[in-house]
């Protein structure tokens, strides 16, 4: 027979000897000996042998650790600890089972995009100083990111040639090379042209080529994807304190600021250039958050505890 806190010993030994960082051998201990604690309660002795451990004891220990309001991330965590374990005692012929096979690692929660409020938006929107050709690029990018809905790889890859200017739409390329077209505001259309005069002089030349890239650096090179980010992250981050801020956050505004004023899912999923209408449908979760509290805060029956 062996014994549970045996098998977690000679394990965490063998993975001292593939010299895993202290960190990461601190995480498996605390997740294993977490696990013994359980079984030694669940199954009423100290000794617990591993025979007496089934796919039920995985998952009421999983249950435990969910009753505990611990995060979907850590409980999957813990499991991949004890299917590790077990993974390696079957390689070593300790035993000759595994109840964590039929056990699935819990899905994660599907996290509610970070969004901005109109007003948010406003705000940031008037941060770039215009006089100047980074300020007036800056003020470009923002407008278009929050009128189009773009990704930043393709607010990056964007070239003159994909802007139609008298009907105001881009021609996009999007994931899986799927080409789509996007209507952008007026608004978009005024900072579009205001940062293009500042480019001419810049590059000291009033013409711009179909196939050049639209948002240039300073010096006149094409913006990357990482440079892009920083600039728009960091107007971001002065007007709202919400974590999870990245230039996606504008793509969700977008998609959101339009649901809340009536706009079609279906309309939305084209616009946003998704490959199927359940993507699209995360937008609906916020909205109905959103009625829940108004709810809260409004009906005179509600539960406002």
């Amino acid at each position: 027979m062996t014994v549970l806190s045996n098998l977690i010993e000679q394990f965490l030994e063998s993975l001292r000897t593939q010299y895993y960082s202290e960190n990461t051998l601190r995480a498996y201990e605390q997740d294993l000996m977490l696990f013994l604690e359980f079984c030694q309660e669940y199954e009423g002795v100290d000794v617990v042998e591993i025979e007496l451990i089934d796919k039920l004891t995985i998952r009421h220990f999983l249950g435990m650790l969910l009753e505990q309001q611990q995060s979907r991330k850590t409980v999957g965590r813990r499991l991949a600890a004890i299917k590790s374990m077990y993974k390696w005692a079957l390689r070593q012929g300790i035993t000759e089972k595994n109840p964590t096979l039929s056990v699935p690692l819990p899905k994660e929660e599907k996290r509610l995009p970070a969004y901005l409020d109109p007003d948010e938006i406003a705000a940031m929107m008037e941060l770039p100083e215009t006089e100047t050709f980074i300020g007036a690029r800056d003020r470009a990018m923002l407008e278009l990111l929050y009128s189009t809905g773009l990704r930043i790889s393709e607010l990056a890859s964007l070239t003159y040639g994909q802007i139609n200017q008298r009907q105001q739409t881009l021609r996009v390329l999007g994931k899986g090379s799927k080409e789509r077209v996007v209507p952008y505001s007026d608004i978009a259309q005024h900072w579009l042209d205001h940062y293009f005069s500042k480019r001419a002089i810049l590059c000291e030349r009033s013409a711009i080529k179909s196939g050049e890239r639209v948002f240039l650096s300073s010096r006149k090179s094409p913006l990357s994807v990482r440079q892009i980010r920083n600039r728009i992250t960091k107007f971001l981050t002065a007007v709202s304190e919400q974590s999870h801020l990245s230039p996606h956050t504008l793509r969700h505004s977008f998609a959101t600021h339009l649901l809340d004023n009536g706009a079609d899912l279906r309309a939305v999923k084209d616009l946003l250039g998704h490959e199927n209408l359940s993507t699209t449908q995360i937008y609906t979760h916020v909205e109905i958050n959103r009625m829940k509290a108004v709810y809260q805060q409004a009906h005179p029956r509600a539960d406002r505890e």
